[in-house]
């Protein structure tokens, strides 16, 4: 978190220009006496341009002895600020009346309650002791901070030193701050500034010594300490080897039924196996896809926190999903993923996601998946009481999902140009069967309808069959992908792209299915060409099927390149079918496919499915086994890369689901959570946001 002065307004205009993780715009001791009325202008202006952006703005306020604390409130508790520095914290009344302060600050101003963060900051003897009272004293409280120069100075001791090392009181005042976060179960704490920033030698030596004590991270006061506290607290090169190695090694073994094993003379259990998790998780970690793929508990045990991490991708991004089943809904699962925060409105009876698909002892099993990472809030909008819940709700939102029929949310007054004229920077997404115009619009629609009108149904199945619709939602699982990406889109203009508004994205079923149905628009303008049921084949290459082995198995592949045409050949002991006319191009074999089949299918059911793979192997041609789920759960290549986890759950131990997609690098998704099994479980946590932390309710 980087300090940057408020009474300097030339750099406040620079904070787009810089790139923490926060920053702190100080109005204490960065700023004179006689220009702290003037400090507090700019802080509020700066935090106006800029406090929706994606680095949140905290403020450090004057302490409680200076009595300009409340001045200071009332002048920035405004729209964008993301919390508050409470220098030299004194005990946990002092936090208390600053939550109350905010409390009265937000309900007045329209302001989502409870969203101002405190990070008070231990600077004495006294507060040392006090510490996981003063973590203790309100929900708003993130972390605890450390000042060492004030406690330097209360206990005589040089700061600096000039030997440029910590003395031995205070490292352990910094190790008790450590332990006092932890009893009041609070993040990490951030350790203190380092004042010289042009000895970055002696900086980076004690970011080093902070984070080995247990600290999160530092704090800065100029540009250039931020590579170097970067640099100390991401693992090295070599603990990231080791820390993939331990889980690796530690999921094969698991997968074998061994809970501890010895890997170069250490001993690896559960702990260890779940601290090196944690590591590969700060750094973007493929390995951490699977962060969760066997471990006994949830990643928030032992000092963790279920929330989104700081090197999530979405983190500070705002969700509200009132849509219902499957398309919509997989927009904020695919968001929640990678860190946004998803308020998921359902209806009193239950979201009907519900009741869609097999239960275990009546918990349903898809819910669990599609609501995962979400805190679920029971309203009815049919309720007037309710409707202004959504209303607060958006108006502090980043997004809003729903999938109404056209003019429903309209005649609610929740319409997109009610709710973003109040909130101009809401992006606003429309789900529906057949989008929002057209004379259509208003019929209802759903997954399989878009995919008998979108023509995939018609290309699908036997050719002396009927028309084949797929045995899942693959119109909407197609148009929720499309519907992330837009979203992605909507928000880089808003944002990257300084278009600084939101905007209304109007999404049908059918669109996404028919933009990749391939050619055929073009081949019947032009040729005059309607594509046809084939089976498991295609007009466009050949071989491709599925195709049965002699041990009753089947396996899939397709010839979609000659050198690849050459190598089934070569696979199947035919080598020379690769100089016959008839199969020297695509276009021969197109239309010479019957020929081609037959030669491929009677060598296959020829073989049983462990001969066939190993000669296509050998050959470098290619081809897949077609499964079922209990063999995609045996197959190695699903469990060493963890394309499937097993993620812990308060009602059936785990919940096995795919897992996140697309892998990044450095800011990989994470499953914090399942789908909640009680109907609107967080609502009272969720009306907080909206009527204050006691959750009056009318």
């Amino acid at each position: 978190m980087l300090y940057v002065p408020g009474g300097d307004q030339r750099k406040l205009e620079k904070l787009s220009e810089l790139k923490p993780d926060a920053f702190i715009l100080d109005l204490e001791d960065a700023v004179a006496v006689g220009i702290k009325s003037l400090a507090r202008e700019y802080v509020a202006a700066a935090i106006g341009r800029y406090g929706k952006r994606s680095v949140p703005l905290f403020v450090r306020v004057n302490s409680f002895e200076s009595g300009l604390l409340h001045q200071d409130l009332l002048a920035v508790v405004v729209l964008g600020l993301s919390g508050i520095v409470l220098p030299k914290a004194a005990d946990a009344e002092q936090v208390k009346a600053v939550a109350v302060l905010l409390d009265l600050l937000e309900l007045e101003r329209g302001l989502p309650a409870g969203q101002i963060q405190v990070i008070p900051t231990i600077e004495s003897v006294r507060a040392l002791e006090l510490a996981a009272e003063i973590g203790r004293a309100s929900s708003r409280v993130r972390c605890l901070g450390f000042g060492a120069g004030d406690i330097s100075l209360e206990l005589g001791i040089e700061w600096p030193s000039p030997s440029r090392r910590l003395s031995a009181t205070i490292l352990q005042a910094k190790a008790r701050i450590v332990m006092s976060s932890r009893l009041a179960e609070l993040e990490a704490p951030h350790d203190s500034v380092f004042p010289d920033f042009r000895d970055l030698a002696t900086l980076r030596a004690e970011a080093q010594e902070a984070r080995l004590l247990g600290f999160k991270g530092k704090h800065a006061i100029h540009p250039a300490q931020l590579d170097v506290i970067r640099q100390e607290f991401q693992p090295s090169q070599d603990e990231v080897r080791r820390a993939r190695e331990i889980v690796e090694a530690f999921d094969r073994s698991v997968s074998d039924g061994v809970a501890n094993i010895h890997l170069d003379g250490r001993f690896v259990d559960y702990p260890v196996a779940e601290r090196a998790r944690r590591l590969l998780a700060s750094v973007g970690s493929d390995v951490s896809a699977i962060a969760n793929a066997h471990a006994p508990r949830s990643l928030g045990s032992e000092g963790g926190d279920d929330t989104a991490t700081p090197s999530s991708a979405l983190a500070g991004l705002r969700v509200l999903d009132l849509a219902s089943l499957y398309a919509a809904p997989l927009i904020s699962t695919n968001l929640a993923d990678f860190g946004a925060e998803v308020i998921k409105v359902e209806h009193p009876r239950g979201d009907d996601a519900r009741r869609w698909g097999l239960t275990k002892d009546g918990v349903p099993l898809w819910w669990k998946t599609i609501s995962r990472n979400k805190r679920v809030i029971a309203l009815d909008i049919n309720n007037d009481r309710d409707r202004d819940v959504v209303r607060r709700l958006a108006a502090d939102a980043d997004v809003l999902i729903e999938n109404f029929r056209p003019g429903r949310m309209e005649s609610w007054g929740l319409g997109p140009e009610e709710l973003m004229a109040a909130n101009p920077r809401l992006v606003y997404l429309r789900m529906t069967g057949f989008g929002q115009t057209g004379p259509y619009r208003s019929q209802p629609g759903f997954g399989t309808l878009a995919e008998a009108f979108s023509g995939f149904a018609h290309i699908t199945g036997t050719p002396d069959g009927p028309p084949t619709l797929p045995p899942f939602g693959l119109a909407d699982g197609v148009a929720g992908i499309t519907g992330t990406f837009a979203t992605m889109i909507a928000l880089y203009w808003r944002d990257a792209q300084r278009g600084g508004r939101g905007q209304v994205i109007d999404l049908s079923l059918y669109e996404p299915l028919f933009s990749i149905l391939g050619p055929q628009l073009a081949e019947f303008q032009h040729l005059g060409v309607i594509q046809q049921r084939y089976g498991n084949r295609t007009q466009r290459t050949s071989p491709r099927n599925a195709y049965e082995t002699s041990d009753g198995r089947w396996v899939a592949l397709s010839g979609g390149t000659q050198q690849i045409a050459n190598r089934i050949f070569a696979a199947i002991e035919r080598p020379e079918q690769a100089d016959d006319p008839r199969f020297a191009d695509s276009a021969g074999r197109r239309q010479h496919a019957d020929e081609v089949d037959e030669v491929v299918a009677l060598w296959i059911k020829a073989h049983p499915l462990a001969e066939v793979l190993e000669r296509f192997g050998a050959a470098e041609a290619p081809i897949a086994p077609v499964y079922d789920i209990a063999q995609i759960m045996e197959d190695p290549q699903y469990r060493v890369r963890g394309s499937y986890v097993y993620v812990p759950d308060d009602d059936l131990g785990t919940v096995a689901m795919p897992a996140i997609v697309p892998r990044l690098s450095h800011t990989p998704g994470s499953i914090r959570s399942t789908g909640p099994t009680p109907i609107g479980g967080d609502s009272d946590e969720i009306l907080a946001l909206v009527h204050g932390p006691s959750g009056a309710y009318g």
